[in-house]
């Protein structure tokens, strides 16, 4: 018999006693096949449940030309596209092409789906599901993204994902508009870690501004007069002061002074959001 694998289980009893090759190696830039079979497959599991939801005809129709449109930027004569071309399509970038555009498309259907008209309350909680089990999913294939305020960034653990999607779904809005935004910085896509950074501190400092009702005041002072009707530890005042310190000091970073300074890194950027989203998850259960 040769040697071809008829089965993969990750886990199961030829990979716990090393009979078949599983990859056990974090993926960033590269994608095996098993993973881009997983990610596919599930991929059309969204989309079918979308044309079950919408009906056959409809939710190809739909799909067909949203896909065609905003995904492949494919030029039309008509506002439907035939839905067998897109989904070959489909299959070839999770098949053939790049990393980034299989996460790309992934991106896309997991936000794009929930959005289509005529999609109610009840079906678009069911969609929501699916950033939890994509990140599963990436775990399991030892890929090294995760889906973080639904769009996918480097790898982050569990608690600092809940963390951060805690204090960009909070009771306010200017505030979650800010952490969404230092997300997004940080994403494969844009790359921008300072703006990232300033975007975390600033959805601190609003968040201060709102529960002192000091508009016109910094973090530093704003936080000063919380702490003293909230009875913040003077340790913690005193930890939130030095990080609005770092994230005012390092050139660059809150203003944009053009001075020369060290280069902010992904882990920078992710430590100050991770940190200004627990700092900001604190103060509201304080303000409630």
């Amino acid at each position: 018999m040769d040697n071809k694998r008829l089965v993969r289980l990750r886990g199961g009893f030829s990979d716990r006693n090393n009979k078949s090759h599983i990859n056990k190696e974090m993926q960033y830039e590269q994608l095996d096949k098993d993973s881009r079979t997983k990610l596919k497959n599930y991929s059309f599991r969204i989309i079918d449940n979308y044309i079950r939801v919408h009906g056959y005809d409809a939710g190809k129709s739909k799909i067909s030309a949203v896909f065609a449109d905003e995904l492949f930027c494919i030029e039309t004569r008509s506002s439907e596209y035939e839905y067998s071309r897109i989904e070959k399509m489909i299959y070839d970038v999770f098949d053939k092409g790049e990393y980034y555009e299989v996460l790309d498309t992934i991106e896309f259907i997991a936000n794009k789906l929930m959005y289509l008209e005529g999609f109610d309350y009840w079906h678009n909680s069911i969609y929501k599901t699916y950033f939890k089990e994509y990140n599963e999913l990436f775990e399991e294939e030892y890929i090294g993204y995760r889906f973080v305020n639904n769009i996918i960034v480097k790898i982050t653990n569990s608690e600092e994902i809940e963390c951060i999607n805690q204090a960009g779904n909070s009771i306010f809005k200017s505030v979650n508009e800010h952490i969404d935004k230092a997300v997004r910085y940080i994403s494969e896509k844009d790359k921008d870690y300072e703006n990232s950074i300033k975007e975390s501190v600033s959805a601190l400092e609003t968040l201060c501004s709102i529960i002192s009702e000091e508009n016109n005041k910094t973090l530093g002072e704003t936080i000063k007069i919380i702490s003293k009707e909230k009875k913040i530890h003077p340790s913690l005042k005193e930890a939130i002061l030095k990080l609005y310190g770092f994230a005012s000091d390092e050139p660059g970073v809150r203003h944009g002074s053009g001075k020369e300074g060290n280069d902010i890194t992904f882990d920078e950027a992710k430590a100050v959001l991770v940190i200004c989203s627990a700092i900001i998850n604190y103060l509201i259960s304080m303000y409630k």
